[in-house]
């Protein structure tokens, strides 16, 4: 028997807040954030990853390495950022990330699902007409009054 104080953590991690990008963004590979935090055992900030869909969420990428701020054993909000996240799409809802850490115990946390909006495509050239006067402008109105100009 193995005497001693053993603290047990299965508790998941679930304090996620702010992930980013929150709108729209031209950039078809963006970083993306969101902050963590863990009461119990403290975060292993060697341990972030994050995995993405570019169909909605029904397939995702395997996990890939994140960084995340702070160090091993905090019990505060860090951010775990994934940068240069490869959607390669222009889309308001089927490009995804979801992101998970462990905590120093090795108990795992997952956030939930966010939509990564992407539109890189140049706006359409405005259009502007104005009237053929020589003058430019307008300044000479006509008022047509039973098919004659008075």
């Amino acid at each position: 028997m193995i005497s001693g104080e053993f603290p047990v953590y299965n508790v998941a991690l679930h304090h996620w807040r702010d992930s980013t990008p929150t709108d729209w963004v031209a950039d078809q590979t963006p970083d993306c954030t969101i902050e963590v935090k863990d009461n119990t055992a403290g975060l292993d900030v060697g341990a972030a990853c994050y995995k993405y869909s570019t169909d909605g969420g029904s397939s995702w990428s395997g996990w890939r390495s994140a960084s995340c701020t702070g160090s091993d054993g905090t019990t505060s909000y860090r951010t775990i950022t994934a940068g240069s996240v490869p959607f390669n799409q222009d889309s308001g809802t089927q490009n995804m990330i979801k992101f998970k850490i462990d905590d120093v115990a090795t108990n795992t946390g997952e956030s939930g699902e966010y939509v990564v909006r992407v539109d890189a495509a140049d706006p359409p050239a405005s259009v502007i007409s104005s009237p053929t006067q020589p003058g430019g402008g307008v300044d000479a109105i006509e008022v047509v009054k039973y098919d004659q100009c008075v």
